[in-house]
């Protein structure tokens, strides 16, 4: 039987190169875990016109 892990991955060894970005999937995780989107939605200011992003995807870096 298969242990049941936190992250949603699995970590092995490889030759293969890394991508640049790649150790940043474990302060995402982490992130996610705290639930820091919705303190960041609620602490910081909405955007001035209704068409505009909330501030947690400029923190999570999904709006690049």
């Amino acid at each position: 039987m298969r242990r049941q892990t936190i992250l949603p991955f699995e970590i092995e060894q490889t030759d293969a190169p890394l991508m640049a970005r790649g150790g940043l999937i474990l302060p995402y995780e982490m992130a996610q875990a705290l639930g820091l989107a919705g303190v960041i939605d609620r602490e910081l200011p909405s955007p001035g016109s209704g068409r505009g992003y909330k501030p947690s995807p400029f923190s999570e870096g999904s709006c690049l």
